[in-house]
């Protein structure tokens, strides 16, 4: 549920929403939130200041304290996928 509202978050303020992904980790206290978007929307999703980012944050540690956890979100971004390699011809 909480992924799912960071990933509508995220997705409402990059110019390209269908390139954000977010990987979830457990751990004993605590669920991690790792959100990945094109390195071209990393100043959308983190703003000026870090304001968007810390306004996710905030969302999503009160949404986790009504379930009785806590949780964290960290802003990434990643580079697109390699392309792949031609195959050397043999003449």
């Amino acid at each position: 549920m909480i992924k799912h509202l960071v990933l509508e978050m995220v997705q409402a303020v990059v110019s390209s929403p269908a390139s954000v992904r977010v990987d979830e980790s457990f751990n004993q206290d605590a669920t991690l939130y790792e959100v990945y978007v094109d390195p071209n929307d990393i100043g959308y999703a983190i703003g000026k200041e870090g304001r968007v980012a810390n306004a996710i944050r905030t969302v999503v540690k009160e949404a986790a304290k009504r379930n009785g956890t806590k949780a964290y979100v960290d802003v990434k971004g990643f580079a697109p996928a390699p392309e792949p390699l031609e195959e050397p011809t043999v003449a």
